[in-house]
């Protein structure tokens, strides 16, 4: 009896001992595995990093660029301001001397002269403008990309459009919202002062 007593505490230790050898060998595993989970949500924190820098540098020289843009329209625009003005000015002249052949064939010319550089402020003006907006959405896209890494919250703005109501009124058929470009407007105030918001896409009232 003492025998068999004997023999079922050894198997008993025996099967502790296994026991630990098996929740030691689980907790490594356990281990290894966590590790292994780190190591690669490190890699992809690592990836995200790299994007974002890279779309930090993008951004940075499309901003570059679109100031660049800004300071060429903004030079454009006096050009073409002054030209404006100009040509006002030469067309009022050459209709108030129009009996005289002599001077109104020399104001003729310079008028030409004149419109044809018109012409070609107002292209030159056309296209830096369609280029600054190209670079405008760029950016925008840029920076949407590097917002929504980051989790942030972008903004929309879309104006309603007239109710039926409101279109048979001709005192509400007034819209007191002005829409600048793809990105910002203004809202008229009481005292004839404008507020201009920006938001990250700004639809009108035929935006579906």
């Amino acid at each position: 009896m003492q025998g068999k007593i004997a023999q079922l505490v050894e198997d008993l230790e025996h099967a502790q001992a296994a026991a630990g050898v098996a929740d030691a060998g689980q907790e490594l595993m356990a281990k290894k595995e966590l590790d292994g989970i780190r190591s690669r949500l490190q890699k992809d924190l690592d990836k995200a990093g790299v994007r974002i820098d890279k779309l930090t540098r993008q951004l940075d020289s499309e901003v570059k660029d679109v100031r660049m843009y800004e300071e060429e329209i903004e030079s454009l625009q006096r050009q073409h301001e002054e030209l404006s003005r100009l040509n006002e000015k030469l067309q009022s002249k050459a209709e108030k001397f129009s009996e005289a052949a002599g001077k109104a064939a020399d104001m003729k010319d310079q008028l030409m002269e004149l419109s044809t550089a018109y012409k070609d402020i107002s292209e030159q003006f056309d296209f830096v403008n369609v280029k600054y907006k190209e670079e405008q959405k760029i950016r925008k896209r840029l920076l949407n990309e590097l917002e929504d890494i980051k989790g942030k919250v972008r903004c929309y703005a879309r104006i309603r459009p007239f109710s039926k109501t409101e279109l048979k009124d001709s005192e509400k058929r007034q819209s007191c919202v002005d829409i600048h470009d793809d990105f910002s407007m203004s809202i008229k105030g009481l005292k004839g002062r404008d507020k201009k918001y920006a938001f990250d896409a700004v639809y009108g009232a035929e935006s579906t």
